[in-house]
């Protein structure tokens, strides 16, 4: 018969099986921390590394950062009148690792430029065109050392004449070894009564000859690839323009005012008055003689007109030149310049460029050098508003007209590739490539 243990035997077993049950359960909590152990291991050593990588990466960045403001400062040297030369040469402190430079937050660095393209495989390039600034750099807090490498290269600003506007040439005006470039974008921007044997013509805008756009003409006078006497390239690209460049005008004022008081350079208006002395003291490839409007604010040709009693609109310079006068450097007209007559026939060589024939010029022989010429100016004229110019005058270097540009009766222009006073443009100097370089043996970090 059953037994009455009060349930007794009945809550053993119950016992007897949580027991079990508990006894299963253990190996799954010790597995379940295991696993958990190990991903946390694992996520410690993940976010260890992600760290390590986030300081390289931050470290780097800096590195490279003040690399790049270090590039910037030898441009800016080489940019300076006279510096695409004189600081590969050492003539100039700073650019041949004798100084040691600490403007860039946790790093020290020194600099080192030289002519042509002294990358590896090039070596050593185009010594005219080129030059190569290294970078060495050293972190100040974990001493780590980078080398950079930057090639920059000098400007395809290679006209003879350019103008935002209209651009004549009559009479027996000449233009020698350089190309002819207006940027407007009228059907005549540059109107010739036929092809010239000398320069190459280029426009935005058209380009008539003999009354006839060169793209009607048969055979076709328009072509992407201009040479002189062959054809012209009337509506050409941005791309085969590039942009009108940008005169820094304040910073030719400031260097004018400062050559002024020392009688490098020239600066005459400013003083309210309509009146404007030429007499330039002598000057040479550094010297700016800048010739400002009446009330010394900047000259716009599309609102203003030269000065006739100084007004806000009415202010800009008048310059007529005559007779025997001449310069070097640079010449900033801040209105409209007028020449006549001859120049003072300075002593100079004048170089033609390696392309000159049959790019420039359908007979060799004019592609030599020409001594002794009776020049108006040696160096980069740059009129603000139109220029008219005649006489005998010459020019050895770039004119830049930014209104219009008109030259007749015997004036003749020739271009110069050395012209290292258009190192003050912005778009003179652009960067042709920027690398991280393996330290070889012999660099010297600071």
């Amino acid at each position: 018969m059953p037994r009455n243990d009060g349930g007794r035997e009945g809550r053993r077993r119950a016992v007897t099986r949580r027991d079990g049950e508990s006894g299963q359960g253990l190996p799954f909590v010790l597995v379940t921390g295991t696993v958990l152990l190990v991903l946390l291991v694992a996520l410690v050593d993940l976010l260890w590394n992600e760290m390590k990588f986030l300081s390289k990466t931050a470290k780097r960045s800096v590195m490279v950062v003040a690399a790049d403001g270090a590039v910037d400062r030898a441009i800016y040297a080489l940019q300076k009148g006279g510096g695409w030369d004189a600081v590969p040469k050492a003539a100039v402190a700073g650019y041949a690792q004798d100084s040691v430079y600490s403007d860039q937050p946790g790093v020290i660095y020194t600099l080192k430029v030289e002519e042509g393209n002294w990358t590896p495989g090039i070596q050593i390039g185009d010594t005219k065109l080129e030059r190569t600034i290294t970078v060495f750099l050293t972190h100040t807090v974990t001493g780590e050392k980078k080398k950079v490498q930057a090639v920059v290269i000098q400007s395809t600003l290679n006209s003879a004449i350019f103008s935002g506007g209209q651009i004549t040439i009559g009479g027996s005006a000449d233009v020698n070894w350089g190309p002819v470039v207006s940027y407007s974008m009228a059907s005549d921007a540059i109107p010739l009564g036929s092809l010239p044997t000398h320069p190459i013509f280029m426009a935005a805008g058209g380009i008539t000859i003999g009354g006839t756009a060169a793209s009607l003409m048969v055979p076709s006078k328009d072509c992407s690839d201009p040479s002189a006497a062959v054809c012209v390239n009337e509506y050409a690209t941005p791309s085969e323009l590039g942009a009108q460049p940008v005169v820094p005008i304040a910073e030719f004022r400031s260097i004018a005012i400062a050559q002024n008081a020392t009688g490098k350079g020239w600066y005459q208006g400013g003083a309210g008055t309509c009146t404007w002395n030429t007499a330039i003291p002598a000057t040479d490839d550094t010297s700016v003689c800048f010739f400002d409007t009446c009330d010394g604010t900047n000259y716009n040709p599309v609102t203003d007109t030269v000065c006739s009693g100084c007004t806000s609109t009415a202010h800009g310079a008048d310059i007529k030149v005559a007779g025997s006068w001449c310069g070097n450097g640079v010449l900033v007209v801040m209105g409209d310049l007028d020449t006549k007559g001859t120049g003072c026939g300075m002593s100079l060589t004048m170089t033609p460029p390696p392309n000159c024939y049959p790019k420039y010029d359908t007979n060799s022989g004019n592609c030599a050098a020409v001594n002794n010429p009776t020049l108006f100016w040696n160096g980069f004229v740059y009129v603000a508003g139109s220029l008219s110019s005649s006489g005998n005058k010459k020019v050895y270097g770039t004119i830049y007209a930014y209104d219009s540009a008109g030259i007749t009766g015997n004036f003749s222009v020739w271009y110069k590739t050395s012209n290292s006073t258009i190192g003050y443009l912005g778009k003179s100097v652009f960067t042709k490539c920027w690398l991280e370089r393996a330290p070889v043996a012999g660099d010297v970090f600071p």
